[in-house]
């Protein structure tokens, strides 16, 4: 109703109540990093805390965050609060039950941190064993209880295996070998030793173990020494008298270097002393030495006498020998002594006389000179009984006797 100066009209009206939109809007847990879509629904436009005029807004606090919105229809506000809840991230680690391997050895790795493990060669387990051929880094992603995803890494150092080499040898009995051993940094001998060679000297043929280490990694080697015997040498002795000669043979062997220089199965020697002689017999690379000794006999110092140098035909003379064993007379191959011999004419005997010790000399004996019987003569003479004498002359030989 209204006046005016007295004077007054009425009039009707109606005041038309628009409600207020109801606004609605989700929550959302988010882990520390993520982010999410918070959407309004009820209004006609939307206003956020965060300065935004849309109905959906992309956040991503760092901490456990408030969100406002505010929905207008027909002029009509209406506000809504939603809260973003923010997981922190599980601490995800790998780790590796050694931290470097040997190439073709493997090794288990271990996710920690978190409820369950998706490892980067596909498996989805905690551990894992792997065996890779060089350096490998690997990625687990761990997954929290609250279903947060963090990773972690590890890293496996892949040491190459040495390549141990050592060679196998042959040696003769009773000689060394030595062993030498090469491709990696330290070696253990089989024997105890650690150094880079050995010197064995077995008794028989045996095998040896010796493994090369580099950086933790080993390699195995087994060189064998194969003892060889040596040659069972043999050679002769003998027994020569001076001035003579003998041969030595030896056997046993495939070549044969004698003291005196030759290289042959036999020598033939004449020492003047009695006197050793050494043979290296070989098979290959295995030798074998013997000694031998040639014994020098001394020939017989003969003393050839003769009793009776000078004889009538028909005479005898003697022949003696003395220093030796045995005796031999020439010409007439006569045996003894002494002999008696009762030439025909002058002539000179050789005396060939064996010591005992087998060795012959010789000696010559004195001439024996046979002279001739002289032809005596003499003249016949007559003479009467008591009353003469004669004369006898004898003739042909220089004194006479009568």
């Amino acid at each position: 109703t209204g006046t005016s100066l007295g004077c007054s009209n009425t009039r009707t009206t109606s005041v038309v109540v628009t409600p207020n939109p109801t606004v609605a809007v989700n929550s959302a847990t988010i882990c520390i990093g993520g982010s999410t879509n918070l959407t309004a629904s009820g209004a006609t436009t939307y206003s956020w805390n965060t300065g935004a005029t849309t109905t959906s807004i992309s956040v991503s606090p760092t901490i456990n965050t408030v969100y406002t919105v505010t929905g207008t229809t027909s002029g009509c506000v209406n506000t809504r609060t939603t809260s973003v809840t923010v997981n922190s991230l599980p601490v995800v680690s790998a780790s590796s039950a050694s931290a470097a391997i040997c190439a073709g050895q493997s090794v288990v790795l271990t996710g920690n941190g978190a409820s369950t493990y998706t490892w980067n060669t596909g498996p989805t387990t905690t551990t894992i064993s792997v065996s890779p051929a060089t350096n490998t880094t690997y990625t687990v992603t761990g997954t929290s209880a609250l279903g947060c995803n963090n990773t972690g890494m590890v890293t496996v150092t892949v040491n190459p295996t040495p390549t141990v080499a050592v060679a196998s040898t042959t040696i003769c009995t009773g000689g060394t070998a030595t062993l030498t051993a090469s491709g990696a940094s330290t070696y253990s001998w089989s024997t105890g030793s650690t150094s880079t060679s050995i010197t064995p000297s077995p008794a028989s043929t045996t095998v040896y173990t010796v493994t090369g280490t580099t950086t933790g990694c080993t390699d195995i080697r087994t060189p064998t020494v194969t003892v060889a015997p040596a040659p069972t040498v043999a050679v002769n002795s003998a027994t020569i008298c001076i001035g003579g000669s003998t041969t030595l043979t030896a056997s046993g062997a495939t070549t044969y270097t004698w003291s005196t220089g030759p290289i042959s199965t036999s020598i033939s020697v004449s020492p003047t002393t009695t006197t050793t002689y050494s043979v290296t017999g070989a098979n290959g690379t295995c030798t074998n030495t013997r000694t031998t000794t040639v014994v020098v006999n001394a020939l017989p110092t003969i003393n050839a006498v003769t009793t009776g140098t000078n004889i009538c035909a028909g005479q005898s003379s003697t022949l003696t020998g003395s220093g030796a064993a045995t005796y031999t007379w020439n010409p007439g191959s006569l045996t003894g002594s002494p002999v008696v011999v009762t030439p025909a004419s002058s002539i000179t005997y050789t005396c060939v006389a064996t010591g005992t010790n087998g060795c012959i000399n010789s000696a010559t004996s004195q001439n024996i000179t046979v002279n001739a019987l002289p032809t005596v003569s003499s003249n016949s003479a007559g003479i009467c009984s008591g009353s003469g004498s004669a004369t006898l002359t004898a003739t042909g030989a220089v004194t006479y006797t009568w």
